[in-house]
């Protein structure tokens, strides 16, 4: 089975310009995996933005049944036309949800808008997200909860209520009383993932708040110890390399889907089991790497230093794992894949080429680099890229001429521009 990549790495507010800012979800959950239906009381903590607000928009998924919507800031009214397409390509079954109120919110006022909604979720194209008697993964991708594209930094408390056997797990930190699970996200992130399926299990490696989580429906224990215990050694070679990260606890999901691929939420992961475990190894180290690599825009040709940083992070562990062959037979077939992909500077990020450039012209560029100044060299860079919390290459690239030198700098500035 090979591994695809619905919308891997991170995604961060800016694409839209939406008035509302939410800031906190509260999130009451019913899930019957069987029926497919989902019921849902949320309330969302907001603040106006600069000069005030009138109305107020979000986006949900179109098949849900809105019943009831109220805010502190009385509501004149609502209006949720499903016909109308989403404009945010990571909610593509999703529709606005327009809010009025009866009166304007004074610029930087918070208010509380509260919606009750029911139904069964459109899966998303890739059917990453969906509702089945054997699997439900819900997050951002199919809008179960209200998405403001602009509202990228969030917290979170959701509870979820489903029968036994069905086990809960997802973003957050997670605890449990009978049949309700608790999901509660105090940092703030940009995305909330529930994960629900019968006899899910977990496999804890190392410390409580340390370590690493391999959540799944069937995979043996064996393969569960392997993978845990590799991913371990991913992390701890990242840090190694890197420095320090946030994120000191990694929980992986192995999702019971045929398609949809993976994806990367801080100290969260959703994957597909991959019989060719090199790849497997390959995708679980980028992701990984994301805790380190992911302060470019994913909106821009900027996202070039979340994903080629994090792809080639991925490439040098299993050259360290198992041994340079490996390594150049990747980047190999890389550099073929990239014979003709257009230029990273200036990439359209909706380029149907957008992948290859990102993932594969990338993880070129940055080997060709590594061979010019040499393995210590690069490492050094990598880390103060790291240290800086570098987010634009006009950063990268003063960085680089300050560790090498200005031809070097010229020369690499030249490639991202090929």
């Amino acid at each position: 089975m090979r591994l695809l990549i619905a919308c891997a790495g991170f995604l961060f507010a800016g694409q839209l310009s939406f008035a509302g800012t939410i800031t906190h979800y509260d999130i009451d959950a019913q899930i019957q995996p069987k029926t497919g239906e989902l019921e849902a009381e949320v309330a969302l903590t907001c603040k106006a933005p600069e000069g005030g607000l009138q109305q107020f928009q979000v986006l949900l998924n179109r098949s849900l049944d809105v019943s009831k919507v109220s805010c502190d800031a009385g509501v004149k009214t609502f209006r949720f036309d499903r016909t109308q397409p989403s404009p945010y390509r990571y909610t593509p079954t999703a529709s606005p949800l327009v809010v009025e109120f009866s009166n304007p919110v004074e610029a930087g006022k918070t208010f509380i808008v509260r919606l009750s909604y029911q139904g069964k979720i459109e899966p998303d194209t890739y059917h990453t997200n969906e509702i089945t008697s054997d699997w439900v993964e819900l997050g951002l991708y199919v809008a179960w909860y209200p998405v403001d594209p602009d509202s990228g930094s969030i917290t979170s408390k959701v509870t979820v209520k489903v029968d036994s056997p069905y086990v809960v797990t997802g973003t957050g930190s997670l605890a449990q009383s009978g049949n309700t699970w608790t999901l509660t996200q105090a940092s703030p992130t940009f995305d909330i993932v529930v994960i629900t399926a019968p006899n899910l299990h977990v496999r804890r490696i190392g410390e409580e708040n340390a370590g690493v989580e391999v959540w799944s429906k069937n995979l043996g224990e064996e393969q569960v110890n392997q993978i845990a215990g590799d991913v371990g050694k991913v992390m701890a070679q990242f840090r190694s390399w890197f420095g320090p990260s946030s994120d000191k606890k990694l929980r992986m999901v192995f999702a019971d889907r045929v398609s949809g691929g993976g994806y990367y939420r801080p100290g969260f992961m959703s994957i597909i089991y991959d019989n060719d475990y090199r790849g497997l190894l390959k995708y679980a180290a980028h992701e990984v790497a994301h805790f380190w690599w992911g302060r470019g825009s994913a909106t821009t040709w900027q996202d070039w230093l979340n994903e080629s940083f994090a792809e080639y992070s991925a490439l040098l562990f299993l050259r360290e794992f198992y041994g340079a062959d490996t390594f150049a037979e990747f980047l190999k077939r890389y550099q073929q894949q990239a014979e003709k992909a257009p230029a990273i500077w200036g990439l359209d990020r909706n380029d149907k080429a957008a992948p290859v450039v990102l993932y594969q012209k990338g993880s070129v560029l940055l080997g060709s680099l590594e061979e010019k100044i040499g393995k210590d060299a690069f490492r050094r860079f990598l880390a103060t890229l790291v240290e800086r919390k570098v987010s634009s290459t006009e950063q990268l690239l003063a960085a680089l001429e300050e560790l090498t030198s200005k031809p070097i700098r010229d020369s690499f500035e030249q490639s991202l521009r090929q």
